[in-house]
């Protein structure tokens, strides 16, 4: 009497798993760019903790990553200004950090 057609259940199923694995590689994806970002796990205020994130979150947690700070870029930045390198987002206010940076400001200027 009631016709059940299996084939279209089993498409569900495939377009679930396909789907699932489509999302798992994007997360591995997003769990590489965090680790190129500075988020490599090395102290517990580098962890990103990326595929759970995209796992559970799917799009937004794809955002939260790509939102995330560079701490490379911000690592390197102090260097140059001579923060020494302090990633806690806070400068370093010692004398030798201000001193060097009123040096790059008054002595490397460049004439007009």
């Amino acid at each position: 009497m009631y016709y059940y057609d299996d084939e279209a259940g089993n498409i569900w199923v495939v377009m679930f798993f396909f789907s699932l694995l489509l999302n798992l590689i994007v997360a591995f994806m997003m769990q590489n760019a965090a680790k190129k970002k500075g988020y490599d796990d090395s102290t517990p205020e580098r962890t990103s903790h990326a595929i759970l994130i995209c796992v559970f979150l799917g799009i937004f947690g794809i955002l939260y990553i790509m939102s995330l700070p560079d701490l490379v870029l911000r690592d390197k930045l102090d260097m140059l200004i001579g923060n020494g390198g302090s990633s806690n987002g806070m400068p370093n206010n010692s004398n030798q950090s201000t001193q060097a940076q009123k040096r790059v400001i008054a002595d490397d200027l460049p004439e007009l």
